[in-house]
């Protein structure tokens, strides 16, 4: 009876050593805080996470204790996302970084180096296109009383880029294109002019270039409209150039996170499998986007709808 007794003190000690070893396993365990990424979704979210997941994993690697979500963004869904603070950082096109560092005072970290075949390029624009046999269709004015199509309104690369050369031009839009439509997505604007299903349409640099390499249209079957020539830029362009996508912290974002982020940004390497998932040579410090404002301004757009007018109140 006695040897059963201390048999059990033992299983019963044993038993306690053991939960509190494993107690202390996990209280050594660091704690990991989630980070999510809202990502501009311009050519649908399975492209979206495609093309930024392996960032999110390379900073992982790099910042312990942190775990990174992409999170595609439409459009639409962008504005209410930052404003609701639903994501820690956003990477989104120029106009609308410069839209929602006004609203809600968010902070870019760094901007994107877009890889091309000599290097990167810190700068983008717009294609304006057509097809290829469309002999009807030789420069922006021939444009008038065809049907257009662009990504989306709130779209830099795939409308308002397009917007300023038009406007430029003495061409509105809006009464002058029969009629003015669009496609959501970058792709579906490419895909509505090679089916025949509009006339001609607008996208961002170097969308084509990257589906003729996809092997998702041919290399022959569109012919750029208003075509422009710069050393420094490789692609086919039909605007003005303008400054790349920025990398940016919400306003609850801490210090300490975002300083982590943007050295592990800036020390990606460019054959890094997040660099060329992303098609990217890395990042850099963040640029100048006055230029982007400036376009803006011109077109008055979102904040600055109401630029240089003045008011009743005002007068």
């Amino acid at each position: 009876m006695k040897l059963h007794h201390n048999c059990l003190k033992l299983v019963v000690h044993v038993a306690v050593i053991a939960c509190i070893f494993s107690s202390t396993i996990l209280l050594a365990q660091p704690e990991v805080n989630t980070f999510k990424i809202g990502v501009l979704a311009r050519r649908g979210s399975e492209a979206c996470l495609l093309e930024w997941s392996p960032t999110a994993q390379y900073l992982e690697a790099h910042i312990p204790g942190a775990s990174f979500k992409i999170i595609p963004l439409t459009f639409e869904e962008l504005t209410n996302t930052v404003k609701n603070a639903e994501i820690d950082f956003v990477i989104t096109n120029s106009a609308s970084y410069v839209e929602l560092q006004d609203l809600f005072d968010i902070n870019r970290m760094v901007t994107v180096k877009r890889a091309t075949p000599n290097g990167y390029s810190t700068l983008f624009g717009g294609i304006i296109f057509c097809r290829a046999e469309r002999g009807d269709i030789l420069s922006l004015k021939d444009l008038k009383g065809k049907s257009f199509m662009a990504v989306a309104p709130t779209s830099f690369g795939g409308w308002i880029a397009a917007w300023r050369e038009f406007r430029k031009q003495g061409i509105d839009p809006q009464n002058d294109f029969a009629p003015l439509v669009y496609g959501e997505t970058h792709d579906n604007v490419v895909y509505a002019v090679r089916d025949r299903k509009i006339d001609a349409g607008t996208v961002a640099t170097p969308i084509l270039e990257r589906m003729i390499a996809e092997g998702k249209i041919a290399q022959d079957t569109f012919k750029i409209i208003n075509q422009q020539t710069d050393k420094i830029f490789p692609y086919s362009l039909s605007t003005r150039l303008y400054p790349e996508w920025p990398f940016a912290r919400l306003k609850h974002t801490s210090d300490e996170i975002a300083e982590q982020v943007a050295i592990s940004l800036l020390s990606m390497p460019q054959q890094s499998s997040a660099a060329l998932a992303a098609q990217i040579a890395g990042w850099t410090v963040p640029l100048d986007y006055g230029s982007v404002e400036e376009c803006m301004k011109e077109l008055r757009l979102g904040i600055y709808k109401d630029y240089g007018k003045i008011s009743i109140h005002q007068l």
